[in-house]
């Protein structure tokens, strides 16, 4: 009996324990405890509503008390009654009064009263209790007649405050009793919560440890739970769990039984196994032969589509037409007929289709339609469906696009890619009845300025209507295409001799050359052109067009709005031309460039008073090439910016080691390519710095025709030049256009007459006169005066007489490399 009540203990402490650990305990107990408080609060509002409700009928009731007692006593004088509710005013509720007789007239008045006309008296008269005006501490209550017993009407204010509160002892109340009933529900879940929830999951959890603990046997395991809710479903599910698991058990000791026999069996189950799997193949391709015949017996059977907007046709192998729905009508010529011959390209197809039963396609073209035709085979039947679908759209974007891809965007002429295929057809042509082909490369002279003046869309334009007139004007078996910017090229085949060369030419110059109306422009246009034969000057297709190129070159650089032919020494020089300036990009960094000095000399003060750095190349296989040739070379390639500033740090640098024994000043030949490329006025600064040299050691030499060229930027960059200090000479004068005003505008500090009028003197009386006047300028602007290219003392004499004695050329001494001039001064560095 103890053990027993002992046990009964420890299963209770066990259940509280659980129910302290349990979570789902603990927020059931929270989620009741919420409730409950919340139901609380509502009955208490209720409440607190009745409480108050009580309160303000206790104060209307002491208040009529007190209204009737203050009339009793002073009913036999309203002066009386006055002083008596001043009495009642201090020591009771009653705050003010208004006293009303029957007709509506206000007998007497006191205290503090809310504003209410006579009618709003009435009316509040004759409502009910809970419809009367209460504020926060104010009531206002009206009586009639009727509830004061006396011929008055009163309407009072009673001072809710002064009644005695019982408002804490009603919240002590209310809290003790919400407390309680949570207690009683507390142990009323407890109870629940227990018996329903944690017994049940506790005796489970045991059960399934027990299990646990018996792998071996977990069907005796099993538990006896009579109730139909979630617990009983778990207890369920969990014994049949126990249940499978044993069962699980027995089987694999069946399985494992029966595994001897299974293995004692294993080569008549493999026999019997590959049998069925025989079997299986057998069906498996019968199932496939079935198949087969279904798909060709419904193809064979199924009706072609008369509603299809795909034309679609049945042809037989003899080519008989056999079926055609209605857009098939699209892919004849004439109006299709059962039982009509297909065109023989169908029938070739259709043949082949059929001997290798294999789907081909081709194009057909109908009615300015296109068309992809499939064939499919049907063999066993000997004919074939012929599927058709309409490519016209497409066909259209693909001539668009190879058009694009063929011809120039602005003027549409054929690009070089297509113009090569197109002359080499019509060479094919030239070839069938032995006659040459002429092909001519022409452009429009002075592009550059027409260009600035057109703009780019202006010269767009020009451009197209160029291609326009040479459309217009090309013959039969003649071909034009557009291979750059400014470059044409036309191609005539059928020549049979030079005279006609000479007609066509003659005739397309005629027709291109004039005005052009760009916008509200009218700008005479002149071409240069250049002229190759075949097969006279090469028979490859891009030699031809090179040659003409070439020749083209050369018409540019005659500076003739004329043509040139072609000619093999062209080639020549353009390789020879083309090496040179290759050769010359490395020349500086293979240490092939030298300064030669050649002397100024002053015949009067018998003294060298300056020299002239001039540039020499010694090339390892060219040999020494000539400044004529590779300067002009450089300049056009822009290669002379790189050269101008090379000679310039050559040149600072030996001022440098000379500056010990010798002022010398050194002239250096510039072009305006320098001007425009580089800052020049810089670059002499960081020398002058870098060489601790003064500025007028370095005299800058320009040519009269490159001051000409660009006037503006040569203003401006001889001006930079000579603010720093830098003197300023002008080579080769009077060979250019210079004018007078241009020579005063630049900051000019000598003139070099040119060789050309020094070579003649003695020979021509007439450049006498000319250097003459030359003198006489420069004396006149102050400037210094050298001739060049003197030679003989004949040149010295004359000069001397005209009053030049400043003289530089083979009479006194050539160009000179640095050792042989330093020998030449009589220095040693």
């Amino acid at each position: 009996m103890e053990h027993r009540e002992k046990d009964v203990n420890q299963q209770s402490l066990s259940w509280f324990f659980g129910i302290v650990k349990s979570r789902i305990a603990w927020w059931f107990i929270i989620a009741t405890i919420a409730s409950i408080i919340t139901v609380q609060c509502f009955v208490s509002v209720f409440a607190y509503q009745k409480f108050q409700q009580r309160r303000y009928r206790e104060a209307e009731i002491e208040g009529l008390g007190v209204i009737k007692t203050l009339l009793v006593l002073g009913s036999a004088n309203l002066q009386n009654t006055k002083k008596v509710a001043e009495y009642f005013k201090e020591n009771t509720i009653l705050e003010g009064a208004e006293i009303y007789d029957t007709n509506g007239q206000r007998l007497l008045q006191f205290g503090q009263l809310p504003s209410f006309t006579y009618r709003q008296f009435q009316q509040l008269a004759s409502l009910s209790f809970t419809q009367r005006v209460i504020e926060e501490r104010w009531l206002d209550v009206a009586w009639s007649k009727d509830e004061l017993q006396v011929p008055y009407y009163v309407i009072a204010r009673l001072d809710l405050s002064q009644l005695p509160s019982n408002f804490a002892l009603f919240v002590k109340s209310e809290i003790k009793v919400a407390i309680l009933q949570i207690i009683a529900l507390l142990f009323i879940i407890c109870a629940i919560v227990s018996s329903l929830l944690l017994r049940p999951l506790l005796r489970i959890k045991n059960q399934l440890q027990k299990a646990s603990n018996d792998p071996g046997r977990p069907g005796k395991y099993q538990l006896s739970y009579s109730h139909h809710n979630e617990i009983g479903e778990i207890t369920t599910h969990l014994n049949e769990l126990l249940i499978k698991q044993q069962n699980y058990i027995e089987l694999n000791q069946k399985k494992q039984n029966e595994l001897d026999a299974i293995n004692k069996n294993l080569e008549a189950l493999v026999a019997q196994r590959t049998d069925t799997l025989q079997k299986s193949n057998d069906a498996l391709q019968q199932q496939i032969e079935q198949r087969k015949q279904a798909e060709e017996s419904m193809i064979s059977t199924a009706l072609l589509p008369d509603e299809s907007t795909y034309p679609i046709v049945r042809m037989m192998k003899s080519g008989e037409i056999i079926y055609f729905n209605r857009s098939s009508s699209l892919l004849f010529k004439k109006t299709p007929k059962i039982g009509m011959p297909a065109v023989e390209e169908w029938t070739r197809l259709g043949a082949k289709v059929l001997q290798y039963n294999e789907t081909k396609t081709m194009e057909w073209c109908c009615k300015d339609r296109s068309y992809i035709l499939n064939f499919v085979p049907i063999v066993d039947r000997e004919y074939v469906n012929i599927y058709a679908f309409d490519i016209t759209l497409r066909k259209q974007h693909e001539e668009k696009i190879t058009h694009m891809s063929s011809h120039d965007l602005v003027t549409g002429l054929p690009n070089l890619s297509l113009f090569q295929s197109l002359l080499e057809q019509l060479i094919q042509w030239s070839k069938e009845d032995e006659s040459r082909v002429v092909l001519v490369a022409l452009s429009i002279r002075d592009y550059d300025s027409v260009t600035k003046f057109l703009g780019h869309h202006g010269t767009g334009v020009l451009l197209h209507h160029v291609a326009q007139r040479i459309q217009k004007f090309i013959p039969t078996k003649s071909i034009a295409g557009h291979l750059l910017n400014n470059e044409f090229v036309v191609a005539k085949s059928g020549i049979e001799n030079i005279t006609e060369i000479d007609c066509f030419v003659d005739s397309l110059k005629q027709n291109l050359t004039g005005l052009y109306q760009i916008k509200e422009s009218e700008i005479n246009i002149k071409f240069s052109f250049g002229i190759t034969i075949y097969p006279d000057d090469n028979l490859q297709i891009e030699k031809l067009i090179s040659n003409a190129s070439m020749a083209l070159y050369y018409a540019v650089s005659d500076g003739q709005d004329n043509y040139s032919f072609f000619a093999k020494h062209m080639n020549e020089q353009m390789e020879a031309r083309h090496n040179i300036l290759s050769a010359l990009t490395f020349a500086i960094e293979r240490n092939e460039l030298e300064v030669y000095y050649q002397p100024q000399y002053d015949i009067s003060l018998k003294k060298i008073t300056g020299v002239e750095a001039l540039l020499r190349w010694h090339h390892p296989e060219l040999g020494d090439i000539s400044p004529a040739v590779f300067i002009p070379l450089a300049e056009e390639s822009g290669e002379i910016i790189h050269l101008t500033r090379w000679v310039l740090e050559n040149c600072t640098s030996q001022l440098s080691r000379w500056k010990a024994v010798s002022d010398l000043r050194v002239s250096v030949n510039i072009s305006m390519i320098d001007f425009n490329a580089t800052d020049m006025t810089q670059l002499l600064l960081e020398l002058f710095e870098k060489n601790n040299l003064s500025a007028d050691r370095i005299e800058l030499e320009i040519t009269e025709t490159a001051l000409t060229e660009n006037i503006d930027v040569a203003k401006a960059g001889l001006a930079a030049v000579k603010q720093i200090g830098v003197p300023i000479a002008i080579d080769d004068f009077g060979t250019g256009y210079c004018s007078m005003q241009y020579l005063q505008d630049f900051p000019v500090d000598k003139i070099k007459v040119d060789r050309t009028f020094v070579k003649a003197l003695g020979v021509e009386e007439r450049n006498r006169a000319i250097v003459a006047s030359m003198v006489h300028l420069a004396k006149g602007l102050d400037l210094e005066l050298l001739a060049e290219g003197v030679e003989t003392q004949q040149q010295v004499d004359i000069l001397l007489s005209l009053g030049c004695s400043c003289i530089q050329g083979y009479f006194y001494s050539k160009p000179l490399p640095v050792k042989d001039f330093e020998i030449l001064l009589g220095i040693n560095v």
